[in-house]
């Protein structure tokens, strides 16, 4: 079969870039068994994919039937491109977006730049990925759905890690016992420089283009996954503040990374100028982290403020404002009682006393309710005196009512639908004992059964 192959420059023949599609073929419906048979025949007629990891997985998975694995990842990649000679990888047979066309050329060319010795990284020298990061995933046509990135950060944090890009759909059919010999585990420093979860932040192109480079612990590979993952992640904090007004709590060594690649880097725009707001707005959310505690009691009185939300640990709301000439970033919601954290003026002022009485108002508040109950008899009737009685009465003001308000203004919810519905028709503890007593059931059987609407 006679193919095309172009890329980001054009093929020899004057050719521009073409998908997937044009090049080798229609893509078939999902159950369409026969057309999936025709077009893994068309793949392996490409001669050069033989050699690729992509392929060997395919054959490893079903000898019999590799098209199923192959059909899998085409149908997450319906804008995939046709690489042109230089740009084919050892890992995939495929581009998988436009904004990736000519990675792999670059990739080789900057390895051969900073060699393999004294390579560590991050720095924005190591950085292949082409700009604009901000904003990456807006288009679904070609970018992962928040359901497929929640995927794979699952997958590089089970109890059998391993490094799974969203595209890669052949890893949950593979066995087990297969796994490390396709897939690449997470180093052991990985857990240091993880998101939370819910941060929907995707692994660095590296990992999926050359995969062999890291598998083989190549000094340059790491370097660039090192910077690309620190770029990604950068990026993301300030897409979640300029969306949403969150700030994720990225642990100190991620931070770090953002900071030794840098600001202008993180938010560099197309045209290769600096978004400078972007800027101002990642350097305050980084200090601002800097002050946070990041205490286990911490993360536990943010889980207080959504119970139903599992991502509700890992970010805190924030507003940024001009101070001293410089752009600052200050948490947005109340936190009681860390009162220390340098808090927005809309929650200072809506707590409807000063910064330095918060503390003697949550004290007063506490007391209150360690108080014991009003006594439920009527006290005894006083005997006055007429001296008394002839005294003037002192009023005595009572004091102002203590008021704790909550500033709670951003809707925020990462929960998939799935999870949140059976979040909420699952049946109450109390409702499941009950009716277990009642139809003479174990209460664990009960509890399987979900509510709905009659």
């Amino acid at each position: 079969m006679n193919l095309i192959e172009v890329g980001a420059h054009g093929a020899e023949d004057g050719s521009t870039t073409q998908l997937y599609t044009e090049a080798v073929g229609e893509l078939p419906a999902t159950s369409d068994t026969a057309g999936w048979v025709a077009a893994w025949e068309r793949e392996r007629n490409r001669g050069w994919v033989a050699d690729t990891e992509a392929h060997r997985v395919f054959l490893s998975i079903d000898p019999d039937a590799p098209g199923n694995a192959f059909a899998r990842v085409m149908l997450r990649l319906p804008t995939a491109y046709i690489p042109t000679l230089n740009e084919r990888s050892d890992s995939l047979t495929v581009t998988r977006r436009a904004d990736e066309v000519g990675y792999v050329s670059r990739y080789r060319s900057t390895v051969i730049r900073i060699g393999e010795e004294d390579v560590e990284g991050p720095d924005e020298d190591f950085v292949v990925l082409a700009p604009p990061y901000l904003g990456r995933n807006t288009d679904p046509q070609e970018n992962p759905t928040p359901s497929m990135l929640n995927l794979c950060r699952h997958q590089r944090n089970s109890s059998y890690p391993h490094f799974v890009n969203w595209h890669q759909g052949e890893y949950p059919p593979c066995p087990q016992a297969l796994r490390p010999s396709y897939f690449l585990r997470p180093p052991s420093w990985w857990s240091t420089v993880e998101v939370p979860y819910g941060a929907l932040v995707e692994l660095p192109p590296v990992q999926a283009y050359a995969t062999g480079d890291l598998c083989q612990n190549k000094a340059s590979a790491w370097a660039i996954f090192r910077s690309e993952w620190a770029v990604l992640a950068g990026a993301a904090l300030v897409d979640a503040y300029r969306q949403r007004r969150v700030a994720w709590l990225y642990p100190p060594r991620l931070r770090a990374w953002i900071r030794a690649v840098g600001y202008s880097i993180v938010c560099r725009r197309a045209d290769g100028d600096d978004d400078e707001e972007a800027v101002d707005i990642l350097a305050a959310i980084l200090d601002l982290l800097d002050q946070l505690p990041h205490t286990t009691e911490f993360l536990a009185r943010l889980g207080e403020r959504a119970l139903e939300r599992r991502d509700r640990r890992g970010w805190v709301r924030v507003s940024c404002r001009e101070d001293g000439g410089a752009l600052q970033a200050f948490v947005d919601e109340d936190l009681s009682p860390f009162n220390s954290l340098p808090y927005s003026a809309e929650v200072v002022s809506a707590r409807d006393y000063p910064a330095s009485d918060w503390d003697a108002a949550v004290a007063t508040r506490a007391a209150t309710r360690r108080a014991p109950p009003p006594a439920t008899q009527p006290p005894p009737t006083p005997r006055v005196t007429n001296a008394v009685a002839s005294a003037p009465r002192e009023v005595v003001p009572a004091p102002p009512p203590v008021r704790i308000v909550t500033v709670d203004r951003v809707t925020h919810r990462d929960v998939d639908d799935v999870a949140f519905d059976e979040l909420f028709l699952a049946i109450p503890g109390g409702v499941a004992r009950s009716l277990a007593r009642f139809f003479a059931r174990d209460a664990a059987e009960v509890q399987q059964y979900s509510a709905g609407f009659l």
